[in-house]
């Protein structure tokens, strides 16, 4: 997921929580901390759903000292993952049922 469509969902996470309203300083710290729990999301979806073979090419392509940006780790997962992009959305949903939930009734 591009880092701008992350950008764009945070903000929709935060109107819908009714948290678009937090002092900037406090924002800008949710928002870091928001962004990195949907990357690790995005990254849990992916490993799961890579069968073995993707799974070692994944592993050799990290252990070569060459980290993909998050484009060229999109295009592989995608190459890799049948309904890559699908399933992301699916799990992207449920991130923001949970957090929305747990962010109005606390």
């Amino acid at each position: 997921m591009p880092t701008e469509a992350i950008d764009q969902f945070i903000d929709t996470l935060l109107r819908e929580a009714k948290l678009d309203a937090l002092p900037d300083d406090y924002k800008a710290q949710y928002r870091e901390r928001l962004y990195d729990q949907i990357v690790n999301r995005i990254g849990i979806i992916a490993m799961q759903n890579l069968d073995e073979t993707g799974a070692a090419e994944f592993g050799d392509l990290m252990k070569s000292g060459v980290k993909p940006n998050s484009e060229e780790a999109q295009n592989f997962f995608v190459q890799k993952i049948p309904d890559f992009e699908e399933k992301i959305r699916q799990g992207m949903e449920e991130f923001a049922r949970q957090f929305i939930t747990a962010a109005t009734t606390a």
